[in-house]
């Protein structure tokens, strides 16, 4: 999936064209998902890593990807909102105050 979204970054041009494949590849992995699960096709189980499983918490992941990407690149918002989060994906031996 990371692979994928990162696809998207390189080879889309825009903001907007970016936004709608991450929107779209997310919402239907997430309703591909949830479906499986409400019809009892296939159940989400997370000791198991099951199909539907996978499908769920890699649509809202990218669903909140594409939150975080428009927040930051796209809508351009101030450093202050968005720089405390920067400390989360640092490794942790770097990190040195």
């Amino acid at each position: 999936l990371g692979l994928h979204f990162g696809h998207i970054i390189v080879h889309c041009s825009g903001h907007q064209m970016r936004l709608r494949n991450f929107l779209g590849i997310s919402v239907v992995m997430l309703g591909t998902g949830l479906v499986l699960h409400c019809s009892n096709t296939m159940l989400m189980n997370t000791d198991l890593y099951s199909f539907p499983y996978v499908l769920v918490s890699g649509g809202a992941a990218g669903i909140v990807l594409a939150i975080c990407y428009y927040i930051v690149d796209a809508y351009r918002a101030p450093e202050w909102t968005w720089k405390p989060f920067m400390y989360f994906g640092m490794n942790a031996i770097t990190v040195s105050n």
